[in-house]
């Protein structure tokens, strides 16, 4: 979606994931978000979900199967 409140709303998820500069623009490399419990592979695919969007068929991490269940409502529900 590209409409303005799908940008708007992405811009501010964003702020909310990322460290930003003083322009409010992201760095992709500063994620906000971190985790005790996770494990150095759970959190390297969290990070590249969050940087692509893309998943790959043998990752099997929750962030992983999570990122699937929800992609797969949102396709059948839009």
């Amino acid at each position: 979606m590209k409409n303005d409140k799908a940008l708007k709303t992405s811009k501010l998820i964003e702020q909310c994931i990322w460290k930003t500069d003083e322009f409010d623009e992201p760095n992709k490399s500063a994620l906000k978000i971190d985790s005790e419990v996770a494990t150095d592979s759970d959190k390297e695919q969290f990070l590249n979900i969050l940087k692509t969007g893309i998943v790959d068929d043998n990752w099997k991490s929750n962030y992983a199967n999570n990122y699937r269940f929800f992609k797969k409502k949102c396709l059948m529900n839009g």
